[in-house]
């Protein structure tokens, strides 16, 4: 498995200079999410003070090698220490915006789930594109009000899926009565 980190995001991680600044961004993707022209989009926010700017990776589910929007928002977002379950996040949007709450109310009537994907950005060069990514990742238990909206995200469970997938009954089957 290779490293998620690049040098910069390592270098600024383990010096701590005061003139690298991290900027967190979250991606929520749903097939209810569509632009314009009927295209699938994203909703996409930024932990900041500023709306951003960001060229997306290579090999992103959505407009790859592309700059993107992503809106000022609030948000806490919990990377789960490791443990023999399966990893858990923690995810909650303060003060959700007029556009991403529209996102949101799209997604309740859509039976899909929402995908997320984490990525960190360098404030000095955002279109450099992301320093580190975290894919795979769908919203699970959400609560909200007024002021917030707030969840829990983890990863496909492979370890517990049926195995082989197909599931042998005695109707589909009938050779399985005796």
């Amino acid at each position: 498995m290779t490293d998620p980190w690049d040098d910069a995001i390592k270098e600024a991680y383990a010096s701590c200079p005061v003139d690298i600044i991290i900027l967190p961004t979250l991606e929520l993707r749903n097939p209810s999410f569509q632009d314009d022209e009927g295209n699938p989009t994203a909703a996409r926010i930024v932990y900041d003070q500023a709306d951003l700017t960001a060229l997306l990776e290579s090999d992103a589910l959505l407009h790859a090698n592309q700059q993107v929007l992503f809106q000022k928002c609030a948000f806490e977002f919990s990377i789960p220490e490791s443990s023999d379950r399966l990893p858990e996040l923690q995810l909650s949007i303060d003060g959700v915006t007029r556009e991403l709450s529209a996102y949101l109310e799209l997604a309740v009537s859509y039976r899909a789930p929402i995908d997320i994907t984490y990525r960190e950005f360098l404030h000095s060069n955002p279109l450099s594109g992301p320093h580190y990514v975290l894919n795979g990742l769908t919203l699970r238990r959400v609560t909200s009000n007024i002021f917030r909206v707030a969840g829990s995200a983890s990863f496909f469970d492979f370890a517990n899926m049926c195995f082989p997938k197909e599931v042998y009954t005695r109707a589909k089957f009938p050779g399985l009565n005796r």
